[in-house]
């Protein structure tokens, strides 16, 4: 995590003062009490009388509405910037949270964060499909499914299905997805956006994702990718992010299959996908499995990704671009230095 206050955050994050205590990962002694002064699912900042350095292990214990005890958390400082004598504001990054909690931490967040905009032309993060799955939902502090529904349109960050009953904005509820490509229902937690009447006991509820199980999340990506229009492949194509002309070398598969087709080096690179040589012709949509070493990263990089397109430009010689799905979140940060470090070089 960088110090950069512009940084794009991957957890929004909620002002809140909860009661913390933290303590050397090594030792049960309990260092101090402080409060929370900011929470998201990924870290947290707080007031401290020591000065950490960066990479310091904690022990948090951190004391939320919704968990009958203290949840666990094992941290990782990220910054201890002076404040005032013996006063220091400590950014911590999360490496573990209690499993027994996790969800109560989220929900805990969720229902402080400001409201969704519901506007029709609000700009959407995640490209959607439209699509007839078969979902269940259930609120969420029982496992009794109150209804089962189609949804209407999916994304990675949400869902619209109808239902029969009307529920307020915040709601938290526990859905049950049936995909394809997993072979159990994939349990979403999901926060109410809206719920407008279409008519009697008929509802168009959209749904915003808190937690995918992490089992599943890939097959849901990739079941929405798998049904996402054709990219465009015009020169003139607005691109969302800078690329980098970089040759690191990357090996490909099939998504499907762990053998690897081809060893081959980057053209370009950028945040969101990859220019290489293949000597394959892949069709456009096709889901290849991408391993890229980069020099940030200790162990190749694990990348899901579509191919946009695959041009011929000799015999057994193709250029290839591929968009990314999902990126390593272990080595997402590595990727993007290294982009952010070729950019500056070029």
């Amino acid at each position: 995590m960088s110090s950069n206050e512009s940084e794009k955050r991957k957890h929004p994050r909620v002002n809140g003062h909860f009661i913390v205590s933290y303590s050397l990962e090594e030792k049960d002694d309990i260092i101090e009490l402080s409060q929370t002064k900011n929470l998201s699912q990924g870290g947290i900042a707080l007031s401290t009388s020591i000065k950490f350095n960066p990479g310091t292990q904690l022990v948090l214990k951190l004391r939320i509405p919704l968990a009958q005890e203290s949840v666990k958390i094992i941290g990782q400082v990220v910054e201890s910037r002076k404040m005032g004598k013996n006063h220091y504001d400590t950014r911590i990054q999360f490496v573990t949270i209690d499993e027994k909690y996790r969800d109560s931490l989220i929900n805990t967040i969720a229902r402080q964060l400001p409201p969704i905009e519901t506007e029709n032309n609000q700009k959407r993060k995640h490209p959607r499909i439209n699509g007839h799955f078969i979902v269940s939902y259930s609120l969420e502090e029982k496992d009794d499914i109150i209804e089962l529904s189609q949804t209407k349109n999916l994304s990675q960050g949400g869902i619209a299905l109808s239902t029969s009953i009307k529920f307020n904005p915040g709601t938290q509820l526990v859905l049950k997805l049936r995909i394809p490509l997993a072979r159990e229902p994939v349990k979403i937690i999901g926060r109410v956006v809206e719920s407008r009447k279409l008519d009697k006991n008929r509802y168009d509820t959209r749904i915003q994702f808190v937690t995918i199980d992490e089992k599943y999340r890939d097959s849901l990506i990739n079941t929405i990718a798998r049904q996402l229009p054709p990219i465009e492949t015009e020169n003139n194509q607005k691109r969302q992010y800078p690329r980098v002309n970089g040759h690191f070398i990357v090996s490909y598969s099939l998504e499907e299959k762990d053998d690897i087709i081809e060893l081959s080096q980057t053209k370009n690179l950028s945040q969101g996908g990859i220019a290489l040589s293949t000597s394959i012709k892949f069709n456009p949509g096709t889901q290849l499995v991408l391993k890229l070493r980069i020099p940030l990263a200790r162990e190749p990089v694990k990348i899901i990704g579509r191919v946009v397109e695959s041009r011929e430009l000799g015999k057994n010689y193709y250029n290839t671009r591929i968009q990314f799905i999902t990126i390593d979140e272990k080595y997402r940060d590595s990727l993007v230095n290294t982009i952010t470090h070729q950019l500056k070089k070029q």
